[in-house]
């Protein structure tokens, strides 16, 4: 893990310090966290397969659910749920 993140956090810091896309920015610190944090947990899984069925309904009840945990507190999750929402919206 260590070599890892010597070789890729650099690039990934690079990538953030522009301004790419949400989808990519989310994925770099997805990335980063996690070669500093370990994999990530089964409750963080959880959240994150829950957001990604929501998204994949896409009914009007699952795209409140998005709103609701996008503007809930700042993190990992209500990123997701913004990602999501975005993916949404261009559909």
């Amino acid at each position: 893990m260590a070599q890892w993140r010597e070789a890729v956090e650099p690039a990934l810091r690079e990538t953030l310090a522009g301004q790419p896309s949400e989808e990519v920015r989310l994925r770099c610190e997805r990335l980063l966290e996690g070669s500093s944090h370990g994999a990530m947990d089964a409750d963080a899984v959880r959240r994150l397969r829950a957001a990604q069925v929501l998204e994949q309904l896409g009914t009007p009840d699952a795209r409140a659910a998005l709103k609701v945990i996008a503007a809930g507190a700042p993190g990992a999750l209500s990123r997701i749920a913004m990602v999501a929402l975005d993916v949404l919206e261009r559909r």
